[in-house]
């Protein structure tokens, strides 16, 4: 299993327009596994999946909704920051 995502706090403040893909799908995998979704309506929704012990999910998700994947992405990773601080 990989150990939790260590971003420095300057690129925390970063928006998201500040990122490239690459950097945002860098910056998801770091956290564990990645998926990516897109709807019928033409939205995306991301979902990031924490290594954790057997038979127990950690997930953060962006939503649904979000008309752009980079947005999508963003709003995973800023809820997977959240669920890192709640472990240190």
């Amino acid at each position: 299993m990989s150990k939790l995502a260590t971003i420095s706090p300057a690129l925390e403040k970063r928006s998201v327009s500040e990122y490239t893909l690459e950097e945002l799908f860098a910056e998801a995998e770091s956290f564990g596994r990645i998926y990516l979704h897109h709807a019928a309506d033409a939205t995306f929704s991301f979902t990031i999946k924490f290594p954790t012990v057997a038979n127990i999910e950690l997930k953060a998700e962006s939503g649904f909704g979000h008309a752009h994947k980079e947005n999508a992405i963003f709003a995973a990773i800023q809820n997977a920051r959240e669920i890192r601080k709640q472990f240190k």
